[in-house]
């Protein structure tokens, strides 16, 4: 009765059990991990990304959306300050081919 969707929900729901026991373990024996400050402004992100996808799919169509919303995901970021110093030289040096 469930066959694709039950599969898809159980695959889901069976990863995130997982990142979860991962979690909990990696941040109890390893490192402690401030969860909020590591995933909330990706989410937020995220969310912005997919309202703007909405919003510009008609406009744009399906093909120009996906690299503008690409775009729109890494500008939130920038805005909301979601990058070290140190990544930002990494892209430096990663895009700018310099030392």
């Amino acid at each position: 009765a469930f066959s694709v969707d039950g599969a898809a929900l159980s695959s889901i729901l069976s990863q995130f059990i997982s990142f979860c026991v991962g979690f909990y373990f990696l941040s109890k024996y390893v490192a402690k991990i401030d969860f909020l400050s590591i995933y909330l402004k990706p989410t937020v992100a995220s969310i912005g990304m997919g309202f703007f996808a909405l919003l510009v799919l008609p406009l744009l169509g399906f093909f120009l959306t996906i690299p503008a919303a690409i775009v729109f995901y890494i500008l939130v970021l920038f805005l909301i300050r979601s990058f070290s110093q140190e990544d930002l030289y990494f892209f430096r040096k990663l895009f700018l081919f310099k030392n």
